[in-house]
């Protein structure tokens, strides 16, 4: 009777409490993927305001004006990509973090797309 009282006790518990939880994670997956959007905008806008420097006579400046164009060109073109991919992966909303996914997945590509000019 006691281990019975005990098992109706647990499935209520877990009746309750496992669809508010799964409320909750479907509430913060919207809030993460707000921050993932504006966080990319961010570095977006960043990198718009560097890509000015490629009109530099320094030929470093100018490199890094057009790498930065190259950046803002990527993040604009695979944005929902990567939004989508940082959501898959659960990745933790934070600033740095999504910096750090963003800038990995640039440079994969612009070291792919370097090995595949020679």
């Amino acid at each position: 009777m006691k281990v019975r009282m005990n098992f109706l006790i647990l499935a209520i518990l877990l009746l309750t409490i496992l669809p508010v939880c799964v409320h909750g994670q479907m509430k913060n997956m919207g809030k993460n993927h707000e921050i993932y959007e504006k966080t990319i905008n961010q570095i977006i806008s960043c990198c718009n305001s560097k890509s000015r420097l490629a009109d530099s006579e320094h030929d470093k400046i100018r490199m890094a004006g057009e790498l930065a164009f190259r950046k803002a060109k990527f993040c604009m073109m695979y944005k929902q990509q990567l939004i989508e991919e940082m959501e898959r992966t659960s990745l933790p909303p934070k600033t740095y973090k999504i910096n750090y996914f963003v800038n990995s997945k640039f440079y994969e590509l612009e070291r792919n797309s370097v090995s595949s000019d020679r």
